[in-house]
């Protein structure tokens, strides 16, 4: 059947049984007709054309009755799951920790009832039930850990640190780029007076902040800190490993990583490495 679809069929029609155990990377359209309303099976069947291998930008399609309780119920999951998604990792990462079979049981409650104004109670259960506790709390420790990563790579000094707060001094090169003062370091640069970066204290706990600043995704602070490591990490040095104790001599080379997209009806993205050795100039 996989044999035939590659080869000769453009399109497949699968039931719940198509979306495991089938390496699908050859095609990457989906259009999920009958959602299970368990975001982990949606996440598996979505696997089976998002794998190793695949060339082209993943769409997906989800549909849904227009003006009905089974789209509004679709459009909370959207903003609720793609929030998580977008920025702090995958969504099995934070779904088996949020039991994604109650999740369900949620919705399968809303969609059985036939008064509008239970429905809505639902509804809102549903949606109390995406902020729950374990499921931010698996959010906000991904946010630490790349906080902590972040200030660890770019210099700062750790003044003190928790499970949930930090309390940093910055570098000057941190504080030019995160505290909006450029005046004062223009007057600084002019007056020739020692520099006094500012320190920051952050916590992840947004429940109960003790005077720090609450950090967490959506949070004008971290998606500073996401362009900052985005800029950053355009360029890198990276330096070969020797054995200890040895005389290698080490050769410098520039090394490029190039993404090229191509737009017509369709989407293409390559992706090309260049390198040259900055001694022979060799490439």
């Amino acid at each position: 059947m996989r044999q035939l679809f590659r080869d000769y069929a453009q399109v497949m029609i699968a039931t719940e049984a198509g979306g495991e155990g089938l390496n699908l990377q050859f095609c990457h359209h989906m259009i999920n007709y009958d959602l299970p309303w368990n975001p982990m099976r949606v996440e598996q069947r979505i696997g089976r054309i998002h794998r190793l291998g695949q060339g082209h930008e993943v769409h997906i399609t989800n549909y849904a009755v227009g003006n009905t309780i089974e789209e509004r119920i679709l459009r909370l999951l959207y903003e609720k799951i793609e929030m998580f998604e977008g920025v702090i990792g995958h969504l099995d990462d934070i779904l088996e920790r949020s039991q994604s079979t109650k999740l369900e049981h949620y919705v399968q409650d809303a969609l059985s009832e036939d008064s509008e104004v239970i429905a809505q109670e639902k509804l809102q259960q549903l949606s109390t039930y995406m902020k729950k506790k374990e499921v931010h709390k698996v959010n906000q420790a991904k946010v630490h850990r790349y906080i902590e990563r972040y200030l660890t790579t770019s210099g700062a000094q750790f003044l003190s640190r928790s499970p949930e707060d930090i309390e940093v001094q910055l570098t000057r090169e941190l504080d030019e780029e995160l505290m909006n003062r450029p005046f004062y370091w223009h007057y600084l640069d002019k007056t020739g007076a020692t520099p006094q970066p500012m320190q920051m204290r952050m916590t992840t706990n947004v429940e109960n902040s003790n005077g720090f600043e609450k950090v967490h995704f959506g949070s004008p602070r971290l998606h500073q800190f996401f362009s900052s490591a985005l800029n950053k990490g355009r360029f890198t040095r990276l330096y070969e490993q020797t054995a200890p104790h040895s005389r290698t001599a080490l050769y410098p080379w520039l090394c490029l990583n190039v993404r090229i997209s191509y737009t017509c009806h369709r989407r293409e993205m390559n992706y090309a490495h260049l390198a040259s050795n900055l001694l022979t100039v060799k490439r």
